[in-house]
């Protein structure tokens, strides 16, 4: 029997066949359809087909409706089956619902490979179905990305009302910043120009002592620096003057300029302050110092110029009446010695004069050529007129005496500098002698402390072993000392005795102060190695008076517990 979809002939039958179910395309995961199909999902998850497809009334095959009053039942010849047929199962054909209300209506014909007259076949309403649900997906495509679009629009002018809003809010803050900045600044400049008012009334009263004290100055040096009143006034009462001024009124000015000067040291950006005004004023301030100092230099320059001369005049006098007094102390010494009284020294009397006046001896050779001098020879003796070549020859005569006096002193203290170093050497080679006992007892010492240095990591250890060996290191450490004194005292005393090496010469003294360093190099290691030794005793000892105030205590416990 055949069904009745297949003998259907007109569009709008009440029952329409459900297509068969058919498998998976190509391309499809564990049987998902592919992209374009059946229950495809598009971006977001949305569901944009229904899982079944619709077919439209218009590609539906025709349902034949069977005549009325005909066999077969209610419903005509196509109708409802009866009961227990087997067949395709129908259902309602539902009306197409108008093309302004249907978003996916397609606007496809009938198949293009049906033929007029003819039903479509399954595959044609397949291909037909296909075709229209593209077509519905394709707009489904087109309306979310519209709806994206859209939103993507809002989302822009939301951020750009947001960077607006944002804008608006750092410009007020920079407003707000640059105000307060603003309001800084001019805190700011009226704080430096008080500061710069304040600073500028300190260094004016500053300045005005500074220019007080160049005014009386000034004032009192006035009699040197007028020329008139300056050659009325004696050379003494300007020196006088002078004085006065270095020492009173120049240091004063000085005091105060310096004061000043110190004032403004590291304050020249405060004094300055910020307006013009202010600027100008410190200028001006400032220019004062300097001009108070530049004209102290000049006063001071001129004052030392003209106690200069009256100085140099001074001296002058000086030396003219020294010599006035020196001439007459020689007429006065030529007459002393002038045995005859007669204006003339004869050799005698020279002799007496170099004796006396110079304190040295001529000798018989000097003499001699004296006498064949023309201040001598000419006149058979010297007359006033030659006292000064005489006194000539007499320097020279003194002068040979003194380098042969100098000469035999440096002979002798050479060859007692040698008799020094000499001794010197024996002392210190006696010294050295001790150095020998040294060393035996500070070898001993260290010999018997290498135990007693074990000792500080050992629990178990015989107190009375270590007593002993803690006195043999006191022993020989108290003994090399006493060697160590010795030697010191032998150092100190080299070559000279009992007064040092103060007294002997300095070339005795240069050879002393080496022995003294040589030995007393040796002497610092011997004092280094006992102080090593005389240490690890002194904690072996510690160590020992611990042990025995413990061994007390549990004596005292276990008499206590009986």
């Amino acid at each position: 029997m055949q069904p009745p979809a297949k003998k259907a002939k007109a569009a709008g039958g009440p029952y329409a066949p459900v297509p068969p179910k058919l498998p998976p395309k190509a391309g499809s995961a564990g049987g998902a359809p592919a992209f374009g199909s059946f229950g495809a999902l598009p971006k977001g998850g949305k569901m944009l087909m229904p899982t079944k497809p619709h077919v439209p009334e218009t590609v539906r095959p025709p349902v034949k409706q069977p005549a009325a009053g005909k066999a077969g039942g209610a419903g005509g010849q196509w109708g409802a089956p009866p009961a227990g047929s087997v067949g395709p199962k129908l259902i309602p054909a539902k009306a197409a619902p108008p093309a302004s209300s249907n978003l996916f209506q397609s606007k496809a014909g009938p198949p293009s490979a049906a033929v007029p007259g003819q039903e479509p076949t399954f595959e044609q309403i397949l291909a037909q179905n296909q075709r229209i649900l593209d077509e519905q997906q394709r707009r489904m495509q087109e309306i979310q990305a519209q709806q994206e679009a859209a939103a993507r629009r809002q989302e822009e002018l939301e951020r750009r009302k947001r960077d607006e809003e944002i804008r608006k809010q750092a410009e007020e803050l920079q407003r707000q910043q640059l105000e307060l900045k603003r309001l800084e600044d001019q805190n700011r400049r009226e704080e430096a120009e008080n500061t710069a008012k304040q600073l500028q009334l300190e260094l004016n009263e500053l300045v005005m002592v500074a220019e007080k004290d160049l005014d009386i100055t000034t004032q009192a040096s006035e009699p040197i620096l007028n020329e008139t009143s300056r050659k009325a006034m004696d050379d003494k009462d300007i020196i006088k003057v002078a004085e006065e001024f270095d020492n009173g009124g120049k240091k004063r000015t000085q005091a105060a300029i310096k004061t000043a000067s110190a004032f403004m040291t590291g304050k020249h950006k405060q004094l300055v302050g910020v307006l013009e005004e202010t600027r100008k004023t410190a200028t001006e301030i400032i220019t004062r110092v300097g001009k108070t100092e530049r004209s102290l230099a000049l006063l001071a320059g001129k004052i030392s110029t003209v106690r200069i001369s009256a100085q140099q005049r001074r001296d002058a006098e000086a030396r003219k009446e020294a010599a006035l007094r020196e001439a007459k102390r020689q007429e006065d010494v030529f007459k002393k010695f002038d045995s005859g009284g007669d204006g003339k020294l004869t050799a005698e009397d020279i002799v007496l004069l170099c004796k006396e006046e110079y304190s040295f001896e001529l000798t018989e050779s000097r003499l001699e050529g004296i006498r064949k001098a023309d201040c001598f020879k000419s006149t058979d003796g010297v007359p006033f007129a030659k006292f000064a070549q005489l006194r000539t020859l007499i320097g020279i005569a003194r002068g040979e005496v003194i380098a042969k006096q100098r000469k035999e002193e440096t002979e002798r203290r050479r060859k007692i500098a040698l008799e020094q170093i000499a001794r010197i050497d024996k002392d210190a080679a006696e010294a050295n002698q001790g150095i020998l006992g040294i060393e035996t007892e500070v070898v001993k010492a260290e010999r018997n402390s290498t135990p007693l240095a074990a000792l500080q990591h050992q629990k178990m250890f015989q107190p009375t072993a270590v007593e002993v060996a803690v006195e043999q290191v006191d022993t020989a450490v108290d003994a090399a000392r006493d060697f160590i004194a010795a030697v010191q005292e032998q150092l100190q005393s080299l070559g000279g005795g009992e007064k040092g090496i103060a007294a002997l010469e300095p070339e005795a003294q240069n050879q002393a102060k080496k022995h003294a360093q040589q030995t007393g190099f040796r002497l610092r290691g011997f004092e280094a190695r006992l102080a090593r030794a005389e240490g690890f005793a002194k904690s072996a000892k510690q160590k020992v008076e611990l042990h025995n105030r413990k061994a007390a205590l549990l004596r005292e416990a276990d008499a206590a517990l009986q």
